[in-house]
Formats: structure tokens, C-alpha cells, sequence
């Protein structure tokens, strides 16, 4: 079983791996879909909205990337992987935010009701974990 610790998460038997894993690609698509909210001032579909600063050029490739961010598209497209690079990849290549990046967004104070916060920064962070326990697993 996996166990969940304060600050590790930690995969403890090889056979429930593929249930983790299936976890983990639904977790990551989870994030990112939530992400797509990000968008640009100016943006009146955006449910957080930045000017300036490093989640700018983000925020821009949220906007034009969102329909995909929202539907099962870049999910499709990790059925097939091996290892979390596989599964993180298209979202990153879309969004242009790392799991990094994912913990600052949802720190940004101006998320509109219902959508981000500090929920999801406990999410971000909690797959963070996950990403570091595979990695010791798999790779």
C-alpha cells in the first residue's frame, strides 16, 4: 500500500504499482486542467489572471492551449508511458509550468471563487511527492 507520510510519499509494494500509476495520470491530468484556468490580464475566460512576471508566457500558452488542457486529449496521450517525464511531458510542452510553477500559480492570491487556491496547492505539492516516489520506483 502506498503510504503518505508528512512530508513523503513513498510506492512500498511493486504490486499495486499500475493502480499508482493510474492514479498518478489521472493526478497530473487533474492539475493541469486546473491550470488552463491561468490567462493573461485581459483574459475573460481566465479564473486567474497575471501582467507580468515569470507565469506570464504561461499564462498566454494556457489561453491558447486551454480547450486541449480541458479535454481527455494529452491524458490519450500518456497511456502508453514508462516513466513520469512520459506523463508530465505534454502538459508541459502545452503549459509551459512545472510542478514548480504549478505551487506558485496556485499561490497567486487573485483565483476567483471555486477554482485554485490553497487546495490545490496541497495537490500540486502532494503530486510533487508522487513524481519523487515513482522516480525512486521506476526509474
Amino acid at each position: 500500500m502506498p503510504v503518505l507520510g508528512r512530508s513523503r510519499l513513498r510506492i512500498t509494494d511493486e504490486t499495486l504499482l499500475s493502480r499508482e500509476w493510474c492514479v498518478f495520470r489521472n493526478l497530473v491530468h487533474a492539475v493541469y486542467r486546473e491550470a488552463r484556468h491561468l490567462g493573461p490580464l485581459g483574459d475573460y475566460q481566465a479564473r486567474v489572471t497575471v501582467s507580468k512576471g515569470s507565469l506570464l508566457t504561461c499564462a498566454n500558452r494556457c489561453r491558447q492551449e486551454r480547450l486541449d488542457l480541458k479535454s481527455a486529449k494529452l491524458y490519450r496521450l500518456t497511456e502508453k508511458a514508462t516513466n513520469t517525464n512520459e506523463v508530465l511531458g505534454p502538459y508541459q510542452e502545452k503549459t509551459g509550468l512545472t510542478l514548480d510553477d504549478l505551487i506558485l500559480l496556485f499561490k497567486l492570491p487573485n483565483w476567483r471563487q471555486s477554482y485554485g487556491g490553497p487546495k490545490w496547492v496541497t495537490i500540486a505539492e502532494t503530486l510533487g511527492e508522487l513524481v519523487t516516489a515513482f522516480i525512486s520506483v521506476l526509474e
